[in-house]
């Protein structure tokens, strides 16, 4: 190992404050129960507990489990049980890679997906000291089941490499895909990203939301958006690269919404923050371009330019201009 092995501790389950905790390591078994506002383990009050070895943890709640590297805490939280795996960043990383949307198994692009990651965790680290949820707007956790030999190869290949600008760590994004190029960071949250900017994608052709199509029942809109009633809706305003940037939303009340809070309400609905919208009386038409936040890294089109033989550095290079890749072992 390394002398320098950074480790993350992340929060499992993090939605939800579960009552019970069931963990295998496949040679012993701990359940955790929360009663009388305390974590009761063999009959005995604990304020917290750890679980460590080699073998993997599974780890079950009500509604979900998953098994994984590396520790796992069992700590008391406000309203019920906090669960933790302390695990060391590659094979957070080889996970979450594994996890993204489209599935990948080209070793370049995934790669590139490493190197994107690996720097969102170290832009993150100063202000989360490496406590990272398992669920994000861009990535979800999931443990082992995510892992494959490539995603493992990838992160190890790559390892200590980040992106830069200016000599410092960036904030990256990455998008599912795009409408035919990526969008600017300040068109989507409203602050400016030098390194963030739009080119052109041809790349997410083939993707099957490079154009999309959707609707939403009224009654599931209105609850989404806390409006009882709603006579129409219109885009008044869209940015150069075709965000909605001022929705109204006419009813009882006046309501404005941004394409990125209808799409953050909406993400198994409407897909990307840029469309336009018909509406019919009982439902939504939405019609749009491209899945995710459309910022940074298109996943598809990384994928498709590995396809036709580009390496993770020109994949890179192509999607966020003006950085450059650097080895740095600390966050």
């Amino acid at each position: 190992m390394d002398s320098i092995y950074i480790t993350l501790l992340v929060h499992l389950f993090w939605t939800v404050s579960p009552k019970w905790v069931y963990v295998r390591t496949g040679t012993s078994d701990y359940l955790f129960e929360l009663k009388n506002n305390a974590i009761i383990f063999n009959s005995e009050n604990i304020s917290s507990f750890k679980i460590s070895g080699e073998l993997p943890k599974t780890v079950i709640i009500e509604g979900d489990s998953g098994t994984y590297r590396g520790d796992i805490l069992i700590r008391k939280g406000k309203d019920g049980i906090l669960i933790f795996n302390k695990i060391g960043i590659d094979d957070f990383l080889s996970s979450i890679i594994g996890g993204l949307d489209p599935p990948d198994t080209n070793i370049e692009s995934l790669k590139a997906r490493a190197i994107a990651v690996r720097s969102w965790i170290y832009s993150n680290f100063k202000y989360s000291h490496g406590i990272i949820p398992d669920s994000t707007d861009l990535f979800v956790y999931t443990g082992i089941k995510a892992e494959t030999s490539k995603t493992m190869k990838a992160v190890s290949d790559t390892r200590y490499i980040i992106l830069t600008f200016e000599g410092n760590v960036i904030y990256p994004l990455w998008t599912h895909s795009t409408g035919g190029e990526t969008v600017p960071y300040n068109e989507v949250f409203e602050e400016n990203r030098e390194y963030l900017i739009s080119v052109p994608d041809p790349f997410s052709k083939k993707s099957p939301f490079f154009e999309w199509e959707s609707w939403i029942w009224e009654y599931s809109f209105l609850r989404g958006v806390g409006m009882l009633d709603l006579d129409s809706m219109k885009i008044i305003k869209k940015s150069l690269h075709g965000i909605a940037e001022d929705i109204i939303l006419f009813g009882p009340n006046l309501q404005h919404l941004r394409g990125i809070e209808i799409y953050e309400l909406f993400p198994d609905k409407i897909f990307s923050p840029s469309f336009r919208v018909q509406y019919s009386g009982d439902s939504l038409y939405f019609i749009g371009k491209g899945k995710g936040y459309l910022v940074g890294l298109s996943l598809w089109g990384a994928r498709e330019m590995a396809e036709r033989g580009k390496n993770y550095k020109e994949i890179l290079e192509y999607y966020f201009p003006g950085c450059i890749l650097r080895q740095r072992r600390r966050p």
